[in-house]
């Protein structure tokens, strides 16, 4: 989800820049084209990122949750396609400079997410960082909580996890059936991202936090019914839906999961972790090419310390000499304040030692 959010956000970045800068031109047509692209695409996002909406300040989608069916996502793949051949049928060489890197850069990130959803990366929507699990109690940091309307959203919201979960459960089902599953290894102790939020009192789940304080233009009648309908929605949505995702995860999930860590073992795994690796480095280049740089940098980089061994004049081994930087009293101080004042003097070193960009 997130990731996506951050394309999003350079996609504002897209209109806001094309503007501002002066550059838009009503009688440039393939202007017009990408720039219009770029809206829709914003719309898109908006759209099917609802708590990222109301997060940005959109307040249509204030009381909905993202649809994350294998439908939606399908639908999704088509849209984003639609968007890449939208992009295709605009010249190129008609636009300004800035629209030039601005279609490059949207072409990119078209070509990777239609790349995600074709390697069906929505099918693992979790991990041991990260998922709807995780992100949905931070809900009262991400939305408004400024009038009653606001609240009634909140509880929609609250109201609608339990459906949310399953959502996902069934999302990752079919994951199970397909082969996509994350490493078993990966997933120790996630009982403890689930748990916390399966409750007996509403107000010890985090959810509740919104309703115990409010704000002063909200009246003690009003504040009570909203807390009412608050406590209802935790215990009878947001618990629920906890309790059949621990359930899922324990049951089902679990047993399913692959004693293998590596991306191959995925269908499609090889193709999958060489677009991974295209995507990451933003370069067009292969696992064994970065594998083959890390090596040459590692052997550069022992090289040079070698070398800093030899010029101090240490003639023991180089693992004696790490030995020695950690052994030894001349590297260590007797009080916080003269570790600061160690610490300050060389940075300050380091200060002068990095050349700056003019």
């Amino acid at each position: 989800m997130f990731s996506k959010l951050n394309v999003a956000m350079v996609l504002l970045l897209f209109s806001s820049c094309s503007s501002h800068t002066g550059v838009r031109m009503q009688d440039n047509q393939a202007v017009v084209q990408l720039e219009q692209l770029f809206a829709d695409d914003w719309e898109n996002q908006l759209k099917i990122y609802p708590i990222f909406a109301t997060f940005f300040g959109d307040r249509r989608y204030n009381a909905l949750l993202p649809a994350v069916s294998v439908a939606d996502n399908e639908r999704q793949l088509a849209q984003e396609e639609t968007f890449l051949a939208r992009l295709a049928e605009i010249d190129q060489t008609a636009l300004t400079t800035p629209h030039k890197l601005n279609y490059d850069i949207f072409k990119l990130l078209k070509q990777n997410d239609i790349a995600e959803y074709r390697f069906k990366t929505y099918l693992i929507p979790i991990s041991s960082r990260s998922g709807f699990h995780i992100y949905f109690p931070q809900l009262a940091d991400r939305v408004p909580l400024r009038s009653v309307e606001d609240y009634e959203n909140y509880i929609a919201r609250l109201n609608g996890f339990e459906d949310f979960a399953l959502s996902h459960i069934e999302l990752m089902r079919t994951g199970i059936s397909e082969g996509y599953v994350l490493p078993g290894i990966t997933l120790k102790g996630f009982e403890g991202t689930i748990q916390p939020h399966i409750v007996k009192d509403a107000s010890e789940s985090v959810l509740f936090a919104p309703f115990e304080k409010f704000p002063e233009a909200i009246d003690e009648d009003t504040r009570t019914s909203l807390t009412e309908a608050g406590i209802s929605a935790i215990l009878n949505s947001v618990v629920p839906g906890y309790e059949a995702f621990l359930m899922f995860m324990t049951e089902e999930y679990l047993p399913a999961t692959s004693d293998d860590i590596a991306a191959s073992s995925l269908p499609n795994g090889k193709a999958y972790y060489e677009h991974r690796v295209r995507l990451f480095t933003t370069m067009d280049i292969t696992p064994k090419e970065v594998h083959d740089i890390g090596i040459s940098e590692v052997k550069r980089i022992r090289g040079e310390m070698e070398d800093l061994i030899r010029e101090t004049g240490f003639e023991g081994s180089f693992l004696e000499f790490i030995n020695f930087l950690r052994t030894d009293d001349q590297f260590y101080v007797d009080s916080p304040q003269a570790l600061m004042a160690e610490v300050a003097l060389t940075l300050k070193k380091m200060d002068g030692l990095i050349a700056v960009p003019i």
